[in-house]
């Protein structure tokens, strides 16, 4: 699953409302989309961590430091150590997605009032 901000956009547009997509602007849509970003990051960093050994943290801290770690070092920790990551990471993204939405939504709907 690739994920990046323009994907978390277009995502983000598709959960919305009609009356919500004509009232952001592209800057706002892609604002959220970093808001979002960095939530996911950090919630999918929480649940891939919880109950990992210190060794298994230890290993992905030494791969995460170095610049130079190619993808293939890190899909190989992933499957060895968490194989539902990619799972974790649709998840939670649907989970924000949908948060934001309704965050949202709710918002507009109390200033148009």
């Amino acid at each position: 699953m690739n994920v990046d901000k323009q994907s978390i956009a277009q995502m983000l547009n598709e959960a919305f409302p009609p009356v919500v997509r004509s009232a952001l602007d592209p800057a706002d849509l892609e604002s959220l989309a970093e808001r979002v970003l960095g939530e996911l990051e950090l919630r999918v960093g929480e649940r891939l961590s919880a109950g990992l050994s210190e060794t298994a943290m230890e290993e992905f801290e030494l791969l995460n430091d170095d610049p130079d770690t190619p993808w293939p070092a890190f899909a190989e920790w992933f499957r060895t150590y968490r194989p539902n990551y990619q799972e974790t990471v649709k998840q939670t993204l649907e989970e924000l997605i949908q948060e934001t939405a309704c965050r949202v939504t709710a918002a507009l709907t109390r200033q148009a009032s």
